[in-house]
C-alpha cells in the first residue's frame, strides 16, 4: 500500500493500519483476513486473486469477514483511490460490509464521471 495513501487517509481523519503496523507481515492472507475480521476491519488490498478466492471460500463454508476492498488497478492515482474509497464508504453502510468484496475501479470511474 502506498505510504502517500496511508498519510492522506489519516490526515482525513480515517483510521488505517498497514500490515506491518498490525504485526501481520509474516501472516498468510487468510490469517490477515481473520485478524482484520476479529477487529471489525475492512481489508484494502492489491492482492486480487488470493483475497477473492479466500472470500469465496469463506462464503461457501458460511464463514463471514468484515469486508474486502480490492485495488484492481495498481497504477491508480493515490488521490483518486482516496476519493473512490470515500465514495464507496459513503454509499455502502457499515451493516452491508459483512462478507462483501468490492473492486475499487468501478468506484474510481464514478468519481471521474462526476468530476
Amino acid at each position: 500500500m502506498s505510504r502517500r495513501l496511508v498519510v492522506a487517509w489519516r490526515a482525513a481523519g480515517r483510521e488505517i493500519w498497514t500490515t506491518r503496523e498490525a504485526g501481520q507481515l509474516e501472516a498468510t492472507d487468510e490469517q490477515q483476513l481473520t485478524f482484520a475480521t476479529e477487529r471489525g476491519w475492512i481489508v484494502y488490498t492489491c492482492n486480487v486473486d488470493d483475497f477473492a478466492r479466500i472470500s469465496a471460500g469463506w462464503l461457501r463454508t458460511g464463514r463471514e469477514h468484515s469486508g474486502i476492498v480490492v485495488l484492481n488497478e495498481q497504477q491508480l492515482d493515490v488521490n483518486l483511490q482516496i476519493r473512490a474509497l470515500e465514495l464507496l464508504l459513503a454509499n455502502v453502510p457499515p451493516e452491508h460490509w459483512r462478507s462483501r468484496l468490492e473492486y475499487l475501479l468501478p468506484w474510481a470511474r464514478r468519481v471521474l464521471e462526476s468530476s
